[in-house]
């Protein structure tokens, strides 16, 4: 018999809030931004926890990694802001259209092939 370290990790949301005097709306907004959430958000949410995972597993026997960023939950981290989530968004419609073209080229290539 073996023995496995597991290390798991799963994303707690976390709320708080400030107050912020500002001119404008704006002036807001941009005052938001240089705040750190870490310093305000200190009310956790589990009941919303996501992104559970297996960050790794160990074998601790022979001191080597088994498996690593398995998924609990169907969740996954991504970097990059709105501009990466719309493109993970598109990434269906833009998949099928390559498939469309690609099976017009081929019905191209076909036809090309069956005049010479």
């Amino acid at each position: 018999m073996s023995l496995y370290t597991a290390l798991f990790a799963i994303d707690v949301p976390h709320y708080g809030t400030t107050t912020i005097e500002a001119p404008t709306p704006a002036a807001a907004i941009e005052t938001a931004k240089t705040l750190d959430p870490a310093d305000l958000c200190d009310d956790p949410d589990w009941g919303n926890a996501a992104c559970a995972r297996i960050v790794s597993i160990n074998d601790a026997t022979r001191c080597h990694l088994i498996a690593e960023d398995v998924a609990l939950d169907g969740a996954f981290l991504r970097y990059g802001g709105r501009q990466a989530f719309l493109l993970c968004e598109a990434a269906p419609a833009l998949l099928d259209a390559v498939r469309k073209l690609t099976a017009q080229a081929h019905a191209l290539l076909r036809g090309h092939r069956g005049r010479h």
